[in-house]
């Protein structure tokens, strides 16, 4: 009975550090949209606005603690190109998928915005189309980027972040130009 009572009375105490272990291991889910465009000057100039043509990004993640978080990322970015010396519109699709580290700040001061930083490996997929027509070819390969911003903690489950993202290196890509940066903005959800 003695044993009972003690290990009762440790489970008591020790409640508060598992929760607060639990609270620091948080995982999370992100919707991102935004602009951040392929640069690509060999294949001709943007149809329409550099915003017209989507980029969507799922994402999950897992906080180690409140400064290191790893994270799975989805994206899917096109652009829409008029090629002039050939007289065809073209549309690249690119596919990626990847990891991220993502490194963050305490708060600034007394608000609940804090800075982040990120490096995301991705393998992509790169598809080249005349609309309606025919692909035209594709290539793949690996796409290295580095990503610095602002979350702001609208509750303790829900962030919103505005982050430029930018391509620092590529590995296996011959046929297109590979070089992207930009915005995103995302909206999370901590569970």
């Amino acid at each position: 009975m003695k044993n009972a009572i003690l290990l009762l009375s440790a489970l008591t105490v020790a409640m508060p550090v598992f929760a607060a272990q639990e609270q620091a291991h948080q995982s999370y889910l992100y919707l991102g949209t935004g602009h951040v465009g392929f640069d690509t000057p060999d294949f001709g100039t943007d149809r329409d606005s550099e915003w017209s043509t989507p980029h969507l990004t799922v994402g999950w993640g897992y906080h180690v603690n409140q400064y290191l978080a790893f994270e799975g990322v989805l994206r899917y970015s096109q652009s829409e190109l008029k090629n002039s010396s050939a007289n065809l519109d073209l549309d690249l699709h690119y596919y990626q998928a990847g990891m991220s580290v993502v490194m963050t700040s305490d708060n600034l001061g007394d608000t609940p915005l804090s800075l982040f930083g990120r490096v995301t490996a991705l393998g992509t997929q790169a598809e080249m189309y005349v609309p309606e027509v025919q692909k035209v070819t594709d290539d793949s390969g690996a796409l290295f980027n580095l990503g610095a911003g602002i979350q702001w903690d609208m509750n303790k489950d829900i962030w919103l972040r505005a982050e430029y993202i930018y391509n620092v290196a590529e590995m296996g890509f011959d046929d297109f130009y590979d070089r992207y940066d930009g915005l995103q903005v995302s909206l999370g959800k901590r569970f």
